[in-house]
């Protein structure tokens, strides 16, 4: 749950018994919403709502927010970080599914989705929300979604409204007109919280300033004797940046860019370090002095990310809105590339197949690196071009969630063909990176003319002994040999590792992966001995290059073992496989499905021996594993499961 401030939220008792009614209608699943204009405080009311009634809810309180990242992405996160699933392998929105089977709800729980303010968001999650199982669903937003039930937020009561000035202001310590408050939260602020909340910080960090100064300064800024009309948002939201205006009007001038510099990250939490990163000349002590400056005025807020210790930092929308618009006029070309190069290097972090672990760290970098690559490609680097949207692709590539991964390796050609020259190889790049999303999805239609697109383009951009190019040549090498196209597979890898040879150190991983993928093509072959001989040299270079314990060591060692095995060399395969084995078990979880294959192999070695003893206890771990990482019907658990069948037979024909 984010945090609260209890001493800004005055006034809303019955707006909870409201929104706590309203959950209750539907016995099996209630999706409700609290609805208002920005600034009213819909975000602060659900979070109250959760403390208030989170006896009611004795399964567990989920808050998700909607936003540039995605949804799925919050589920899974929460399926993760809260009830401990794995969630391996599968697409997105199976993952998701599993969230909210695998959630045991016995009384009842909340899912909170924060932020859904478009009438197109509604849409966008509603496959996704838990159905039935006696889950209650709160929304907030600020528009009406069709048949959803929903609690209008209206403003605050005259009377709440000048109780919250009053606190916020310090009215006890200070000289105070009650009659003056009124007409301030009532004809200039519309009573809006968020509006209050700045004026009341305004002034109480200006103990001689006068609600007569305050209403004299809001008049300059635009708010006449005319009174808000709080039933326009639009009219109501004038309140809201007129009270922004008065803290601008007194904030020192470094503090002014720096808050604009802030609003070009995205509306979502800012974690410190990433803001640190992106700091080019200005000091870190004098930043974090701006901070504080901020927080005092409530422009910038705290929040939490889960799993983090640190604490982060937000605006609210209706102030990031202000401030993002200053960007233009305010801040110098240095700074604004400073602070993309920064997202650019926390992009680069990304790495496909990485550790979830590894995901899960980067997770609260992603809507800022989205940010880049919708709003600040113009302070790209060309060598950076293509980095946003490509890391972005692997990203959810990494997270099974096709449909994203598809729609930023698409961004990512029709940016890199906008921003830069004609077969630039950057735009190769992005050609190939599209093949690889249909390739891993079995889409090889769809794949093999952008690798030859993005070959022709690398073939007329590039060196004839350029790395880059062995590796378009590596990948359309791959595909022919998914196509059973085995002589131009071949001659494709041959010509890849001709480059490689000439180009690379005589140990770079790049060499000994596509060595082993052309042992790979001799396995479908059925020429072992070549595939054998390929295999030693590609686990000689990892042995030389690698950590004792790294699991592409793992690898190679279980490709080798494979290779001994098929050839009947089992003495030679066995401590091959329980080396890769013993990785496997050191450097992934005990339920990954990869340990599971590991002990897969293992067993049927066992088999082949005919070593029922060693080979049974290995068949039952590794079924085990995956019934509880993928499912009873998942195609990998399916397939070890008839290994295992087939075992059960050989072994009661042999006895």
């Amino acid at each position: 749950m984010p945090p609260f401030n209890a001493r800004y939220f005055v006034g809303r008792d019955e707006d909870l018994k409201a929104v706590h009614k309203l959950l209750q209608l539907n016995e099996r699943v209630s999706i409700s919403a609290i609805q208002g204009m920005g600034g009213i405080g819909k975000t602060e009311l659900a979070k109250h709502y959760a403390a208030e009634y989170q006896d009611e809810y004795p399964d567990g309180i989920a808050w998700l927010s909607f936003g540039a990242a995605g949804i799925a992405e919050e589920i899974v996160n929460f399926g993760r970080s809260q009830l401990k699933l794995s969630l391996q392998g599968e697409d997105i929105k199976a993952k998701v599914a599993e969230v909210w089977s695998q959630w045991d709800i016995q009384s009842g729980a909340l899912v909170i989705v924060d932020n859904l303010n478009r009438t197109k968001d509604y849409g966008a999650i509603k496959s996704l929300l838990p159905q039935g199982n006696g889950v209650r669903v709160l929304l907030t937003s600020r528009v009406r979604f069709g048949n959803v039930p929903a609690h209008n937020l209206e403003v605050l009561d005259l009377p709440e409204a000048v109780a919250s000035l009053e606190t916020l202001a310090g009215a006890s310590e200070r000289q105070w007109d009650h009659e003056l408050a009124k007409k301030l939260c009532d004809e200039k602020l519309g009573c809006l919280p968020l509006a209050i909340t700045l004026v009341g910080c305004y002034l109480a960090n200006d103990p001689g300033l006068t609600l007569i100064d305050v209403l004299r300064r809001l008049k300059k800024k635009g708010l006449d004797s005319k009174p808000l009309n709080p039933t326009d948002d639009s009219v109501a939201e004038e309140g809201v940046r007129a009270a922004i205006e008065l803290t601008w009007d007194v904030l020192e001038a470094d503090v002014r860019k720096f808050a604009v510099f802030l609003s070009m990250f995205a509306c979502a939490p800012m974690e410190w370090r990433l803001v640190e990163a992106a700091l080019g000349e200005m000091e870190p002590d004098d930043a974090e002095d701006w901070r504080g400056e901020l927080l005092r005025y409530s422009l910038l807020e705290t929040t939490e990310i889960e799993e983090r210790e640190a604490i982060s930092y937000k605006f609210h929308p209706l102030v990031w809105e202000y401030l993002r618009e200053k960007v233009p006029t305010m801040l110098n070309a240095q700074t604004c590339q400073t602070m993309v190069k920064a997202i650019i290097t926390e992009a680069e972090t990304i790495e496909y197949n990485a550790p979830l672990a590894d995901y899960d760290k980067i997770r609260p970098s992603i809507p800022h690196i989205i940010q880049v690559a919708e709003k600040w490609t113009d302070n790209l680097a060309t060598e950076d071009v293509v980095t946003p949207c490509t890391r972005l692709a692997t990203y959810y590539k990494g997270l099974a969630d096709s449909a994203k991964g598809e729609f930023w390796a698409f961004k990512n050609i029709d940016l890199a063909k906008t921003c830069l020259s004609e077969n630039h190889p950057e735009i190769a790049v992005a050609l190939n990176n599209l093949a690889e999303f249909y390739r891993a999805q079995g889409k090889y239609a769809k794949a093999e003319p952008l690798y030859q697109e993005a070959l022709v383009i690398a073939r007329e951009a590039l060196p004839a002994n350029h790395p880059q190019l062995a590796i378009h040549l590596n990948n359309l090498a791959n595909l022919c040999n998914l196509q059973e196209k085995y002589s131009e597979a071949e001659s494709l890898y041959q010509e890849a590792l001709v480059i490689d040879q000439e180009a690379l150190p005589s140990n770079h991983p790049q060499l000994a992966s596509h060595l082993n993928n052309l042992a790979n093509l001799y396995h479908s072959q059925e020429k072992y001995a070549e595939a054998e001989s390929l295999h030693q040299e590609v686990l000689a270079i990892k042995k030389e290059a690698l950590p004792a314990n790294h699991l592409t060591l793992a690898i190679s060692l279980n490709n080798l073992a494979a290779s001994y095995s098929l050839q009947g060399k089992y003495a030679e395969a066995e401590p091959l496989y329980k080396e890769a084995l013993a990785i496997a078990k050191e450097s992934l979880p005990a339920n990954h499905p990869d340990f599971a294959a590991y002990t897969n192999n293992l067993a049927r070695l066992y088999q082949a021996q005919e070593k029922y003893k060693e080979a049974e206890p290995l068949f039952q771990k590794a079924l085990a594993i995956l019934e509880e990482s993928l499912g009873l019907d998942h195609p990998n658990t399916y397939k070890v499961r008839s290994y295992y069948e087939d075992f059960l037979r050989q072994k009661e024909n042999e006895t």
